[in-house]
C-alpha cells in the first residue's frame, strides 16, 4: 500500500532534474538507477536508452571509475544500473 506513494516520490525527485537539465548525464544515471531499484524495469530500460544517447561510452566500469560516490551509494547506483541492463 505504501509502494505507490514511494514510487511517485522516486519518480518526482529523480525526473525533475532530468527535465530541468535534459543533456546532463548524471541526472539520467540517477533516474535510470532509481527506476530500476523501484522495479520499474521497462521505464528503467527506456531511461538507459536515453542515457546511452547522451553518453555512449557509459558502462559499469565507467561509473565505478568516474563517479565520486562513497561505497554504499556507489553500490546502490551500480546495482540499479545493472538491473536496468547496463554492463
Amino acid at each position: 500500500m505504501r509502494r505507490r506513494p514511494l514510487l511517485a516520490a522516486i519518480k518526482f525527485s529523480t525526473l525533475v532534474p532530468v527535465q530541468q537539465r535534459p543533456a546532463w548525464p548524471p541526472a539520467h544515471r540517477i533516474y535510470c538507477a532509481s527506476l530500476a531499484q523501484a522495479e520499474q524495469a521497462n521505464e528503467a530500460r527506456s531511461a538507459l536508452d536515453q542515457l546511452k544517447v547522451l553518453q555512449p561510452e557509459i558502462s559499469i566500469a565507467w561509473i565505478e571509475q568516474n563517479t565520486p560516490y562513497q561505497p554504499n551509494p556507489m553500490a546502490k547506483l551500480v546495482e540499479g544500473m545493472r538491473k536496468a541492463g547496463l554492463t
